[in-house]
């Protein structure tokens, strides 16, 4: 996730919803992971190790694991349109949707439409971060990055916090559920959702690239 302007990082952070829940999610995530698989599509990945599991309290783990990093989701051939429709699902989704950053901002004035936003860097390339707050459905807060480049893929990655996961009993059910949905909108042939590495290259899945979940909810 980029470094700018992370209000995330600025909030107290949510005491853990459930001690014997958490413990349960840790002990059945280091029991899966102590089994060396090879990855396919719509399992799971070690962050140290390349790694599958087969409990889904293993994905609860990832997903509630609050290490001081966030989660990132990134998507394989997202479209600008499709971008266009998370953002009008996002204003269902969310009571509050604005503008970030972007890259034609100044210091001093930054662009605060969130239409505006999008053409500027679909038309002229750049990058832009959409703040989404107040979630009711799976998150309370996402963030939505965006940026262009002529010749170069459209690149959409999403980010939040484990805090944001709204309590579940089953929470890899309504996040996987989501999760599907947002890359069935955005005409993406693929999702890779992992723990924040700035160093992390699209596609990578082995270890120590900290991906956790890798579908293809279109094939």
């Amino acid at each position: 996730m980029p470094r700018f302007n992370l209000q995330h990082e600025r909030r107290p952070r949510l005491p853990p919803a459930d001690a014997a829940a958490q413990q349960r999610f840790a002990a059945d995530a280091a029991l899966a992971f102590a089994r060396p698989v090879q990855l396919k599509p719509g399992t799971l990945a070690g962050r140290t190790e390349h790694r599958t599991v087969d409990t889904p309290f293993a994905i609860d783990a990832a997903l509630l694991d609050v290490d001081g990093s966030c989660r990132d989701m990134n998507f394989d051939r997202a479209t600008w349109p499709g971008v266009r429709s998370l953002i009008d699902r996002a204003r269902r989704e969310f009571g509050d949707v604005r503008v970030g950053f972007t890259s034609h901002g100044t210091d001093e004035v930054q662009v605060a439409d969130v239409e505006v936003a999008l053409d500027l860097v679909e038309q002229r390339g750049g990058c832009v971060q959409l703040l989404l707050n107040h979630g009711s459905s799976v998150l309370r807060h996402l963030q939505i990055f965006a940026s262009s480049a002529p010749g170069e893929p459209l690149f959409v990655e999403l980010s939040f916090f484990p805090q944001d996961v709204l309590p579940q009993v089953d929470p890899h059910v309504p996040f996987g559920a989501w999760a599907d949905s947002v890359s069935n909108v955005l005409g993406a042939t693929r999702y890779f959702v992992r723990y924040e590495n700035a160093s992390w290259t699209f596609g990578d899945v082995g270890a120590g690239s900290g991906v956790f979940l890798v579908r293809a909810p279109g094939s």
